[in-house]
């Protein structure tokens, strides 16, 4: 055990921030961008794929290969951890996001990997629509949700300056901290000792 350990040590956490709002100032593109750089900040790797910059093609499994979109679903299934921030439409997350996660999740990568999912919405009332998207990375890659969705709402997040209310910004920093651990686990899950283990099953 203590040789994983000092071979997750030696590498730095690497988390992917996905920002899928269509919109340059949206609630979740100020929860992703607040995000990255808190994960910064505390010195972990951070790529933030941003969907409105890098457009991804509607999903077709028999889609040639595209470098561009090749090149985010690297980014995303390298990470070992991810932060998914989309603005809620219609009672569920945003066809941006569901869109690349087609895509991602094909992909075969890595299973157990944590993730923070950030909603951008008019009101409280759409604290539960993320649900679907947890349940969607849970079952095609034994995703583990840290803690429920953190809901960035009407007035939460001041659009203009990208800035986060003194109610909100805790909980996500929160969240993010726990992710960081989470993320360290899910890395000596999968250093080369103990994904042996995983693999064979015990």
């Amino acid at each position: 055990m203590n040789r994983i350990l000092s071979q997750v040590s030696a590498s730095a956490l690497k988390v992917a921030v996905v920002a899928s709002s269509p919109s340059e100032r949206s609630r979740s593109r100020a929860g992703a961008r607040h995000a990255a750089r808190f994960l910064r900040e505390h010195g972990v790797q951070t790529e933030l794929i941003d969907l409105r910059r890098t457009p991804v093609p509607l999903y077709d499994p028999g889609a040639p290969a595209d470098p561009q979109r090749d090149e985010l679903v690297r980014l995303f299934n390298d990470a070992d951890a991810w932060v998914l921030s989309a603005p809620v439409y219609n009672w569920g997350t945003c066809s941006h996001l569901t869109n690349f996660l087609h895509f991602a999740l094909d992909h075969g990568g890595r299973r157990y990997r944590p993730f923070v999912l950030v909603a951008g919405a008019g009101s409280q009332q759409s604290l539960l629509a993320f649900d679907g998207t947890g349940r969607t990375l849970l079952h095609e890659v034994y995703g583990v949700q840290v803690g429920p969705a953190v809901l960035l709402a009407a007035d939460a997040v001041d659009r203009e300056t990208d800035s986060l209310g003194d109610d909100v910004r805790p909980r996500l920093e929160q969240a993010l901290t726990a992710l960081i651990h989470f993320g360290a686990a899910s890395a000596r899950l999968f250093a080369p000792a103990a994904a042996e283990l995983v693999a064979a099953g015990t």
